[in-house]
């Protein structure tokens, strides 16, 4: 753990602010710098939402390597972990002790993922009366008798199929739910997500004098905005492409807020770690999972898309006091993906002064694989299909040199391409076709078992 200048990195920490675009980081950029933070530009996530991202961070790997994405069959919360924490396991060899403070359901050993040797988990959602499997049969009662007048037709629906038990919990479900966002609005909610719990958590591990690795994900910049937001608003926003308004509006005002109000959060923590030493000897990483789009194009929230908006992150390093921080600009036309998360702590462990010259790539992915939710409960049939018609598919953003495209796997065809200066021409489109078939066929052959057993770790 000795690095150059005579020093030694006593803690590492990547802290995620989950849904913080780059554009919107400057809050947070600013208030970091006061504690040494430099930040790196064209920073690339490789997927537009929580699980396929961190998985990314963990493993090193593209989404359609490291397997754990979303399927025509497979939605959230049903989208697991798949192959080693290959972060924490490198990083645990080297001395540091991996710890997950989480406020992020998605982020958590439930869902597969390994690697932690504790877990502190913030419940920014109450742990329902229902299970997950009670709530899909509550869904699929409703698809049969379209949304109840009342919830007396439910309940009675729910016991004539043979589910009494869940027609009993459900009022209780609400109940608990109630009285959870009552006791949440007390303490702050929708600003407040667990930032003022974890954050006091991570200070304490670093004062311990241990070598720790935490990785810590935070909720505050993610949606519920207000008690408008919810899962059917959301779907036929994306079923119409025309978000209400309101919705729109009020997104576009409480997303900088919320943006803000993380950054006093960051800035009290550092300054107590400051007073107390615990910084001058830490590595802290600062970035997040992918953006949110605002009504931009006529869309809100994130995945499905492969918008600038969801896949341009910030990446702020804060290097030990005796360090040399490696150059703010990042390298002319190059790019780089949270896939290289690991490289770059490995980089910097081994004193390297330069590492953005050797990980920024001139080309580099991001991939959606079709719809995250189940949207069949708060659309009509014919909704429900023109929906996965346009979605259900394989896209994967090429960000190549000064241009980016999309290309869509299924008609084998570039979706769309833009430039970030000169022109775009016939010869810059067919580079990112070109660019986008070799990954399809690098990770086709990857696939192949023996030698996907292999780069997983297994």
């Amino acid at each position: 753990m000795s690095v150059g200048g005579g020093g030694r990195i006593r803690n590492i920490v990547v802290i995620v602010v989950d849904t913080l675009r780059k554009d919107y980081a400057g809050p947070i950029e600013k208030a970091l710098s006061s504690y040494g933070f430099v930040s790196y530009d064209r920073v690339v996530a490789p997927a537009p939402w929580t699980v396929p991202s961190h998985a990314s961070m963990f493993t090193g790997l593209y989404p359609s390597l490291h397997g754990s994405h979303e399927t025509r069959d497979r939605k959230i919360p049903y989208v697991p972990y798949r192959g080693r924490n290959a972060l924490a396991r490198s990083l645990r060899e080297r001395g540091f002790k991996p710890c997950l403070l989480t406020a992020n359901p998605l982020v958590h050993p439930r869902l597969g993922l390994e690697g932690f040797d504790c877990v502190f988990e913030y419940e920014m959602y109450p742990r329902r009366p229902l299970s997950a499997r009670e709530i899909d049969a509550i869904r699929e009662v409703k698809r049969e008798i379209g949304s109840p007048s009342s919830g007396l037709r439910l309940l009675l629906a729910l016991a004539r199929r043979g589910h009494a038990a869940i027609a009993f919990k459900l009022p209780l479900d609400k109940l608990y739910r109630t009285l959870w966002l009552w006791q949440a609005k007390r303490r702050g909610w929708p600003r407040e997500k667990g930032c003022s719990v974890l954050l006091p958590r991570l200070a304490r591990i670093l004062e311990g004098g241990k070598p720790y690795f935490i990785f810590v994900n935070l909720m505050e910049v993610h949606e519920p905005y207000s008690s408008l937001d919810n899962e059917a608003v959301g779907a036929k926003a994306l079923s119409t492409g025309n978000p209400p308004p309101e919705l729109v509006r009020l997104w576009r005002e409480r997303y900088p807020e919320h943006v803000r109000y993380v950054a006093d959060k960051l800035a009290e923590a550092l300054e107590h770690l400051e007073r107390r030493g615990a910084l001058s000897s830490s590595l802290v990483i600062v970035t997040s999972d992918h953006g949110q789009l605002l009504g931009e194009r006529g869309r809100i929230d994130h995945g499905v898309f492969l918008d600038d908006e969801l896949l341009l992150v910030p990446f702020l390093v804060r290097y030990p006091d005796w360090m040399e921080a490696a150059p703010a600009s990042a390298p002319e036309g190059r790019w780089l993906s949270l896939t290289r998360l690991r490289d770059v702590v490995d980089l910097i462990l081994q004193g390297e002064p330069d590492w953005p010259r050797r990980l920024y790539e001139e080309t580099v992915y991001a991939e959606s694989h079709g719809l995250i939710w189940d949207f069949s409960p708060y659309l009509t049939p014919e909704e429900l299909a023109a929906l996965k018609e346009r979605y259900e598919r394989h896209r994967i953003a090429v960000y190549h040199g000064y241009y980016k495209g999309v290309f869509d796997a299924a008609s084998w065809s570039l979706e769309e391409a833009v430039s970030y200066r000169g022109p775009l021409g016939e010869g810059e489109r067919e580079a990112l076709r070109r660019e986008a078939v070799r990954f399809l066929l690098y990770t086709a052959r990857l696939r192949r078992p023996r030698l996907l057993k292999r780069i997983k770790g297994g």
